[in-house]
């Protein structure tokens, strides 16, 4: 695999960053997405924690410029937070524990080697959680307004904190699982859009008018089979996958790009994301990798995404258990308020 430069992993980073800067620059360009935790916040100690985790990032880049590692760090707003801090900022829930699925077995003989969906108006821009456990509702919608753009032609953002205020099953900021997302939505006979029905970072209570307010459908959703990177496969190349991950780690902390390949960031499920598509073993930056995207904003990572390894030779879990619990929604079609706007607007 090609290796970057130093100076080709800057242009490489979002936005243009460099991978590295100091203290008094990090500050300028991150200060107003900064994650300062609640209380007297000592500069001092968030100083020394920021010099502490570029040492990890210099650590982590020099292993991948002699090609000893297959991903690489970079600076973004979690930078001046321990490991502990940066598990408290993006509150990071362990996972429900479910025991109904509805897998189905899919065919794979419709697989495609590689997809990218953003590349197919599929996916919508990256979204940002905050300091709320949220991550199974961006996960969800994501799913849903992919399916809904396969199947309808409309990609339209859709609303996370309907999921949260009115999806009892789940727990708002305190967690919850996509498939119930997912479920709920269907028996709501549909689900409002995110402009109607805005994000906030907090627990609140249903608006049941809005709740009353379907710009999407949904007929029914399916579990992937479990542990099984082909069925994975099949999935993604049909419609983007909502995907359980372990992401509380270092590595998910500093990730800024490459292939995320390590076992290391573990397999106790906390985060839910989306995986947009797949890359194949061709492809020279991102070869046999999990187009995941996150929802902690285009400041963190690849412009908010991680490439995640599809490699199963270190467990059949997939890296960070990507693969132990994949689901998505079917049927998505346009519902009445989204037509009802669309003719007020022609």
């Amino acid at each position: 695999m090609l290796r970057l430069t130093s100076y080709a992993m800057a242009i490489a980073a979002g936005f243009g960053l460099p991978d590295l800067m100091t203290w008094d620059e990090w500050k300028v360009e991150f200060d107003g997405d900064r994650m300062l935790l609640t209380g007297d916040v000592n500069e001092e100690v968030r100083k020394t924690q920021f010099l502490e985790n570029i040492e990890r990032i210099k650590a982590q880049n020099a292993l991948y410029e002699a090609g000893k590692s297959a991903y690489y760090y970079g600076v973004n707003q979690f930078t001046d937070l321990s490991i502990e801090e940066f598990r408290m900022a993006t509150a990071s829930k362990p996972r429900p524990e479910r025991e109904e699925r509805n897998v189905v077995l899919l065919d794979e003989s419709a697989t495609v080697s590689a997809v990218d969906w953003r590349e197919k108006n599929a996916v919508t821009p990256v979204k940002n959680q905050g300091q709320c456990g949220s991550c199974w509702s961006f996960s969800a919608t994501g799913a849903m307004e992919g399916d809904l753009a396969v199947e309808s032609g409309n990609l339209v953002a859709l609303s996370e904190k309907m999921l949260m205020d009115c999806s009892s099953e789940n727990h708002s900021c305190e967690g919850g699982l996509m498939d119930y997302a997912f479920k709920f939505v269907i028996s709501n006979g549909g689900i409002d859009s995110e402009s109607d029905y805005p994000y906030q970072p907090e627990d609140g209570t249903c608006d049941l008018g809005k709740r009353a307010k379907h710009v999407a459908t949904f007929s029914s959703f399916q579990d992937v089979t479990p542990n099984n990177a082909d069925q994975l496969a099949t999935a993604v190349s049909k419609q983007p996958i909502s995907v359980a991950i372990q992401a509380n780690r270092e590595e998910f902390q500093l990730y800024k790009g490459g292939v995320l390949d390590t076992r290391r960031c573990g397999y106790q499920l906390d985060h839910g994301v989306l995986v947009v598509g797949m890359t194949d073993q061709s492809n020279a930056d991102f070869p046999n990798a999990w187009i995941v995207k996150n929802s902690w904003g285009d400041t963190w990572g690849l412009e908010g995404y991680i490439y995640i390894s599809r490699e199963t030779d270190t467990d059949q879990r997939g890296i960070c258990g990507i693969l132990e619990d994949p689901s998505y929604p079917i049927g998505g079609q346009a519902g009445p308020a989204f037509l009802e706007q669309r003719l007020t607007t022609a």
